[in-house]
């Protein structure tokens, strides 16, 4: 969309500062073994253009998802599989699990899919953590 292109090339000075938030806990039970999703994530990015001017991301939910046409940030739902920090032994030990780590990929698969917007390695790998109580 137009609004992406002026906001990722102003002056090419466009400054993303995005912050994620994932929330574990949402688990659908399978018939049989650990649940395939874990929590759910959002992404909230300020991006300042070269004008000073900061905006930050979001956008109308659809109609056939929970709470529809409701302001959100990018996000989703967050997989078992992308919270593997450690894959299961050969000798029957489960892979280890890390909600945060699952929870920030996924965040960031989701603004680029939602927005076309993709992150620059380093805001990847560490964006702000938002503290929720």
């Amino acid at each position: 969309p137009h609004w992406r292109r002026e906001l990722v090339h102003a002056g090419g000075a466009a400054r993303l500062a995005p912050c994620w938030r994932g929330t574990p806990g949402m688990a659908k039970k399978k018939r049989s073994g650990p649940p395939k999703y874990i929590g759910s994530c959002g992404i909230y990015v300020a991006a300042t253009g070269a004008d000073g001017l900061t905006v930050l991301l979001i956008h109308r939910r659809s109609k056939q998802v929970s709470e529809p046409l409701q302001l959100a940030a990018p996000g989703g739902i967050v997989e078992r599989a992308a919270c593997q920090a450690a894959p299961a032994s050969i000798f029957g030990a489960p892979a280890e699990i890390d909600f945060d780590l699952g929870a920030r990929n996924t965040a960031v698969q989701e603004l680029r899919e939602e927005t076309g917007i993709t992150l620059e390695d380093w805001q990847g790998e560490s964006p702000e953590e938002l503290p929720v109580d």
